[in-house]
């Protein structure tokens, strides 16, 4: 086949007549055409716009013929540029929406150019939109040849091989964030640090904006994918979000990541020491008020060392917010109890351990109480008490018992009051609504011809 690639230059390129360069083509081609890439450009609206075309395996070249096609609605075409290695070469805007590039050369070398050389550069108004930069081949359009004497077309099938096609468009806003990771189920602690929270890379994205939960900062990472989160003591349970920005726009936001913050231990009431309780017979309660997330108890009491109590026996719910002791034996009296809280979270919270268990162990003639001058201890519920305590005292016959209160500088606000017991337990009621907050020992006197069997408790009044 023959080709006349001579007669477009002539009149199209070179603006000369009479001139007849005869290119052959035959089955098999001297060589390869080289690689015609036109790029993929962002422009800013209203901005001139370069367009560099530039060429790969430019070897020994002698002519070029190349068509380019763009879309008039996004682009208006203002100038052109040429390589100066290849002088013989003309840029046309031939018609709305063509460029027209030729070029001959005639020296018997050709010409050859560097891998990713420009070859020339469009120069565009980049008005909006998006406009493809397109190379048409209707056979020779978009054709390369060999160098002189023979000017051989080179081979350029398939045409996608050989001619790239490029784009002009605005600067693409950041795509969709993805799926944000973090710790397993979203589960994080107050006062927690160092929780790394990610997501993969936003395509277009130069920044990213993190939205957490109240009481949580970032201390690391800040306007990247991936940062790192610090927990205050009052970080709250909510959802992390992200999305991507870039001078042109905002990227659509991620989906929810659910963030749980849980509490660690906190105690809200120490337990109290309860009213005193009679040997084998009555129950005290020690109750701690606490909070947190997943919380568990254990009770202790105080031996030598703080020791775990284990259930049964006088005691129950000793993995429980509430310990009771029934029946409790008169050695525990004076014992200390306390309660070490585990949660989800840590540090565990211990309590002050100041909670005391009062025993009193009744006295009668049966454990060899002399019935004539003596009785038992006193005790008193309850105590510490406000308006009035209530004395619990065994007689072991009728008597005539006086009742003096003191207080620690020696002082007796209360004046002696008597009263007749019977033999057994006798509950007395003292009224301590007009003494004064303190510590009062409280005698009792068993009176007859002589003062006898002096007995002492300690009551505080609150």
């Amino acid at each position: 086949m023959f080709h006349l690639l001579s007669t477009f230059f002539t009149n199209r390129v070179l603006g000369m007549t009479g001139i007849l360069f005869l290119v052959v083509s035959g089955q098999g081609y001297s060589q390869n055409a080289p690689v015609t890439i036109a790029p993929v450009i962002y422009a800013e609206t209203g901005s001139s716009v370069d367009v560099p075309v530039r060429v790969t395996g430019f070897s020994a070249i002698g002519a070029v013929s190349l068509t380019l096609n763009f879309d008039t609605a996004v682009l208006a075409f203002q100038n052109s540029a040429y390589n100066p290695d290849f002088p013989g070469m003309s840029i046309q805007n031939a018609s709305a929406g063509v460029v027209i590039i030729g070029g001959f050369s005639f020296s018997g070398d050709g010409i050859t150019l560097a891998d990713s050389t420009v070859l020339f550069t469009l120069t565009f108004l980049y008005k909006s939109g998006t406009s493809g930069l397109h190379w048409m081949d209707n056979g020779g359009s978009c054709e390369y040849v060999g160098a002189s004497p023979l000017f051989l077309v080179l081979n350029d099938t398939p045409q996608s091989a050989y001619y790239l096609d490029g784009s002009v468009s605005g600067f693409p806003a950041p795509g969709a964030a993805g799926t944000i990771t973090g710790p397993p189920g979203g589960l994080v602690c107050q006062g927690q640090s160092g929780v790394v929270f990610s997501v993969e890379a936003i395509p277009n994205a130069t920044g990213y904006i993190w939205s957490i939960p109240a009481g949580a900062s970032i201390t690391a990472g800040l306007s990247t994918n991936e940062i790192t989160v610090e927990f205050s003591s009052v970080a709250v349970s909510g959802q992390l979000t992200v999305y991507g920005v870039n001078p042109y726009g905002n990227g659509a936001f991620s989906l929810p990541y659910q963030l749980i913050v849980n509490d660690p231990p906190a105690i809200l009431n120490q337990p109290l020491s309860p009213d005193t309780v009679i040997a084998g017979n009555g129950t005290a309660q020690f109750q701690v008020v606490a909070a947190g997330t997943g919380l568990s108890f254990q009770w202790q009491e105080l031996k030598s060392v703080w020791t775990d109590i284990t259930e049964g026996g006088y005691y129950s719910g000793s993995a429980s917010d509430k310990l009771l002791i029934s029946n409790p034996p008169g050695i525990l009296d004076g014992t200390y109890f306390r309660c070490v809280i585990h949660g989800l979270c840590d540090p565990q919270a211990v309590t002050d351990g100041t909670a005391m268990l009062m025993v009193m162990e009744l006295l009668n003639s049966d454990k060899g109480v002399n019935p004539e001058n003596e009785f038992s201890s006193i005790t008193f519920l309850p105590n510490p008490c406000t308006f009035f305590t209530e004395a619990i005292v065994f007689l072991p016959e009728r008597s005539k018992i006086g009742i003096e209160i003191v207080n620690l500088q020696g002082e007796i606000p209360e004046s002696v009051r008597s009263f007749t017991g019977h033999k057994g337990l006798n509950k007395i009621l003292i009224d301590t609504s007009r003494l004064i907050p303190g510590i009062y020992s409280i005698t009792f006197l068993k009176k007859g011809d002589k003062v006898t069997g002096i007995q002492q408790g300690k009551l505080i009044v609150q």
